[in-house]
């Protein structure tokens, strides 16, 4: 519990918070994933002044490359005692990644709050070095299908996979979250050794 970090709860239209969710994933995949179930979980939670916070819009980041780099959910809190770590929860919950955090200022103080379990894991696929008859033959869409299967053995809720992609002038980079970065490392070693796709792939940890 966050005790008594705040000393007064907001009036009028709440204090403005931001779910900054360590997650490299598009607009609709943040909103089937995060958004929507937090407002469902919003929705049937209520402190005895109404509710505890509404969702007010969310956003994606890129960096220059247009690659992904995060992604986040507008809130106003009307509870400032109870919606912070219900927020938290419930986005952990849904599989929100480690350095996930809760932004807010209230009282003159920033305020940062962290959560999220998950981790990821970055596949990079090299788009210019490999022979081209590797270019010419190869199915991405198998190869998803593949890294999916091999995830999926892993024991978590939500189920380590895919959760997006980006491709640049050089590569293609393939996000993959689920328990561990280790487990689904060792998961996706077999797969890389018999998919030429693979070959020179960079992995990155990325949460």
């Amino acid at each position: 519990m966050l005790g008594n970090l705040f000393s007064k709860k907001p009036k009028g239209e709440g204090v403005f918070a931001y779910a900054l969710l360590n997650a490299r994933i598009m607009p609709d995949d943040r909103e089937r994933r995060f958004e929507q179930p937090l407002i469902e979980a919003l929705a049937r939670e209520h402190s005895s002044d109404g509710p505890l916070a509404e969702v007010t819009g969310s956003g994606t980041l890129q960096d220059k490359s247009g690659e992904l780099l995060s992604c986040g959910i507008d809130l106003d809190l009307f509870d400032l005692d109870a919606a912070p770590e219900f927020i938290r929860a419930v986005l952990t919950a849904e599989g929100a990644p480690k350095g996930s955090r809760l932004e807010l200022e209230h009282d003159g103080r920033q305020i940062k709050l962290p959560f999220g379990e998950f981790e990821g894991l970055a596949i990079y696929l090299n788009g210019t070095d490999l022979p081209d008859e590797v270019y010419k033959s190869a199915d991405i869409n198998q190869t998803i299908a593949d890294i999916d299967a091999a995830l999926a053995t892993l024991q978590s809720t939500p189920v380590a996979s895919i959760w997006g992609w980006w491709t640049g002038p050089r590569e293609t980079a393939l996000y993959c979250y689920g328990p561990s970065f280790d487990a689904m490392h060792g998961k996706l070693l077999p797969v890389f050794a018999r998919t030429p796709l693979c070959e020179r792939c960079r992995v990155v940890q990325v949460a």
